[in-house]
């Protein structure tokens, strides 16, 4: 056990740690097993929250109902609003899946595109109050789905929020840079999801409550 231990410490590969909160053991179930045979992969338990958790004398079910109405009635758990609509477009379906039952917990209206092309055709019939896009996928990439964005939909582009693992290319920077995009930078803690996310409504929120006062 040791062994294996050491050899896995020294392991020279790019990982993905998650730290799942003990108020989401059906998130962290599910993560266990979709990357169970993936030794880059660690899931595990927030203990401090088990910690504090241990101290109530309310029943387990009362707490996790409990929890669940907080998260749902409580403006910074969902930036302002009880339900935000979200557009995940993502070729990688474990974290498209990963993203989907975050945010779906979170009480969010969740849709999920497998890239641009996709995600186009969906947006001609809804509306979304984020879109959460990979930079890089196959048929439509994330820049070219942002650029057709501010042609067909330009209030969607100001909702677009890009993701990716990899090196921004010259150009993607650049695009970045001029239209000031924001970028979630993989593989990301459920918390840090959640953290960026609220953030980007509450932003956008006071942003256009700062034009509603001027006009």
């Amino acid at each position: 056990m040791r062994g294996r231990d050491r050899k896995a410490k020294s392991d020279p590969r790019p990982g993905l740690l998650f730290v799942v909160s003990r108020h989401a053991p059906k998130q962290y179930e599910y993560l266990k097993r979709v990357f169970a045979n993936d030794k880059r992969v660690i899931v595990i338990l927030d203990r401090r929250v088990g910690e504090r958790r241990k101290t109530s004398s309310a029943p387990a079910g009362a707490r996790r109902r409990a929890d669940r109405r907080s998260r749902q009635a409580s403006p910074a758990a969902t930036g302002g609003e009880s339900m935000k609509s979200i557009l995940i477009v993502d070729d990688d379906p474990r974290l498209a899946q990963l993203l989907w039952g975050v945010l779906r917990d979170d009480g969010h209206r969740v849709t999920v595109a497998r890239n641009g092309a996709e995600a186009l055709a969906i947006l001609a019939d809804h509306t979304f109050d984020l879109l959460l896009v990979d930079i890089r996928m196959p048929k439509l990439d994330g820049p070219g789905f942002y650029r057709e964005l501010e042609r067909l939909s330009p209030e969607h582009a100001h909702r677009v929020m890009f993701m990716t693992g990899e090196t921004i290319a010259p150009e993607t920077a650049e695009l970045l840079s001029a239209t000031r995009t924001p970028l979630l930078r993989k593989p990301f803690k459920v918390e840090e999801i959640r953290g960026t996310v609220q953030r980007f409504f509450l932003a956008t929120e006071s942003f256009f409550h700062r034009g509603s006062r001027r006009q």
